[in-house]
């Protein structure tokens, strides 16, 4: 499926698509080098994902990956969730990572990602998801003018010791 929308204010968009990762017909040694690009270009700090946590977490069957490609296949952005471990029933996603290349920010792509990651997480049957947001950049502000009333958990997230940190932690309604 084709894309060809335009946002007023922001960069016309590239020709693109989006698709489900399928782990069966693609092999990591396929993606990594995109991946692993997308990563480092995406986020200005150093997140502590290292290689082999992205091929476990993409190559899992219970995970859900979609890519975000232009018309040549080159990969420019992926979204990826997990099945929530402390969510017995129903069922909740945690989105673990939303990136795109940064020539290809402030398109609308991320909004786009995440209507198709939410589209499959809905086909598996799951309700809810968490996701966290950095603070900085007014980030958190949009998740809450995105997702508004679907909201219905937003509290500052905390780290590994329990404190508090820079991001803000949403549980949002699928």
């Amino acid at each position: 499926m084709l894309n060809k929308t335009k946002h007023k204010k922001l960069k016309p968009v590239p020709e693109h698509y989006i698709e489900t990762l399928n782990i069966k017909k693609t092999k990591w040694s396929q993606i990594k080098d995109q991946i692993l690009y997308i990563e480092n270009s995406a986020f200005s700090y150093n997140l502590s994902y290292e290689e082999e946590d992205f091929e476990e977490d993409f190559f899992k069957s219970e995970n859900v990956v979609v890519l975000l490609k232009l018309q040549n296949n080159k990969i420019i952005g992926y979204a990826y969730a997990k099945p929530r471990r402390s969510a017995k029933k129903p069922k909740m996603a945690h989105i673990m990572s939303i990136a795109i290349l940064k020539d290809y920010q402030k398109m609308g792509l991320g909004i786009e990602l995440m209507d198709r990651l939410e589209f499959e997480l809905k086909k598996l049957g799951y309700i809810s998801f968490v996701r966290e947001s950095v603070i900085k950049n007014d980030h958190a502000n949009k998740v809450r003018i995105h997702y508004g009333k679907r909201i219905f958990e937003d509290r500052p997230a905390k780290d590994n010791e329990g404190d508090e940190d820079d991001r803000q932690f949403f549980k949002i309604k699928l």
